[in-house]
């Protein structure tokens, strides 16, 4: 379905069914809330308007520095001070907290398709440690942010491979050990905004989840290629 609305200005008035019922996981206060949907179903722009809604008790992170510009946030390793590859806790765990982690309540990630299963571990443990309770995340709420059809956690031949062989059965977030004790519960964006052709909308579908492939590039070339062209074999 295309929907009329315009996502861009969200309020009160105009929040879908999903977007109404993320309010109300994040108002209950569900440790870890995964927010999807495929691309233009507006998840940014909810992501906005919860953090604006939030603003005093909220940060913004994503895992890395071009995702969190987008968002106009901070990445994960910066804002816990992580180191930029694997590592043991106890390498970090003496550090001095971040000024705010104190008076934190959400916490929104971004492309959290990305987001390794033992840097959201790290996480769960750190803000546990800073905030002296052992409750999931340090009673600190997670939003997590993305589409799992979208860029996947990169993982370091070598070293890193071994020793995720032995603790995770996968890189991705879902498989972090803290959801042996944590509930993820999701929302799944459905309406799309960002473009009102159908035909497109169903052929960016089909595109995402690897269906009717050759159709779906019969179409694109027959609407991209207007002219035949030669490419230069060539560089000057």
């Amino acid at each position: 379905m295309v929907a009329d609305i315009n996502p861009y200005i969200l309020s009160e008035d105009n929040l879908t069914a999903e977007a109404k019922r993320l309010i109300a996981l994040i108002e209950t206060q569900s440790p870890f809330v995964f927010l999807t949907g495929k691309a233009g179903t507006g998840k940014t722009t909810l992501l906005r308007y919860v953090y604006k809604r939030y603003i005093e008790t909220s940060v913004k992170l994503a895992p890395t520095g071009i995702a969190a510009l987008n968002i106009e946030g901070q990445t994960i390793h910066k804002f816990f001070k992580f180191p930029p590859r694997m590592f043991d806790l106890g390498e970090i765990a003496a550090r001095k907290p971040n000024d705010v982690v104190g008076k934190l309540k959400l916490i929104i990630i971004d492309e959290i398709s990305m987001v390794r299963a033992d840097l959201l571990d790290n996480v769960d443990k750190i803000l546990k440690i800073w905030r002296k309770t052992e409750e999931p995340f340090g009673g600190v709420q997670i939003l997590a942010v993305g589409d799992l059809f979208q860029l996947p956690p990169v993982l370091r031949r070598g070293d890193e491979t071994d020793i995720y062989k032995r603790r995770y059965q996968s890189t991705w977030f879902f498989n972090a050990n803290i959801f042996k004790d944590v509930k993820i519960v999701g929302v799944n964006l459905k309406e799309t905004y960002r473009q009102k052709d159908e035909k497109f909308v169903g052929v960016l579908d089909n595109l995402r989840i690897g269906r009717e492939l050759e159709d779906v590039v019969d179409w694109l070339n027959g609407r991209c290629l207007k002219e035949a062209f030669e490419v230069s074999s060539s560089v000057t």
